[in-house]
């Protein structure tokens, strides 16, 4: 852990003097990227991410949904998710982020979101079961909400203190393995 800033520091100095190949097709291919991000799906994702975040639920999921067929993208399934979250269509944002899951991979992101989401269908061993995987994979700062969830669960709903306690005390050491 002691040489991990180090490396980080060598490969961001590497990363500012990398440079692309020059190719015949160069011109064609940051024009057609241009296009890309100004026009198509880069364009539609950003309309859809902005009808999300006004709470335009339906005309959100239906571009989303477009977006997917065209190119399944984990950013667009994040934002399915989220439409879904906010539409209070639990069953289909548990149900997307089982596929991005299957997909992708666990990580601690999406197993915390979805033990909320398994807690707000009444799905109580199941949503413990997702922060525990979560926190067991401590992949990113989510794996400590994992704990937090734990810990906030056993207190809220089971009344055990020292249950609570110990998710407490793990999620201190993984933020201190952090620093």
């Amino acid at each position: 852990k002691g040489q991990r800033g180090a490396a980080v520091g060598d490969s961001l100095e590497a990363a500012n003097y990398w440079s692309r190949i020059p190719t015949p097709f160069a011109t064609e291919r940051d024009e057609l990227m241009k296009t890309h991000a100004e026009l198509g799906y880069g364009k539609r994702l950003q309309e859809a991410m902005a009808k999300t975040n006004e709470y335009k639920h339906e005309e959100s999921r239906k571009l989303l949904q477009l977006l997917q067929e065209v190119e399944w993208n984990p950013a667009t399934q994040d934002n399915l998710v989220k439409c879904a979250n906010q539409g209070r269509r639990l069953h289909i944002a548990m149900e997307l982020m089982r596929e991005k899951i299957r997909r992708f991979g666990p990580s601690s992101t999406l197993y915390s979101r979805l033990g909320e989401t398994l807690l707000e269908l009444g799905e109580t061993e199941e949503a413990l079961a997702a922060w525990t995987k979560g926190a067991n994979l401590n992949s990113d700062d989510y794996g400590k909400n994992c704990f937090r969830n734990l810990a906030r669960y056993y207190i809220e709903h089971e009344g055990d203190l020292e249950k609570s306690q110990k998710f407490q005390a793990l999620g201190i050491i993984g933020f201190a393995k952090e620093a």
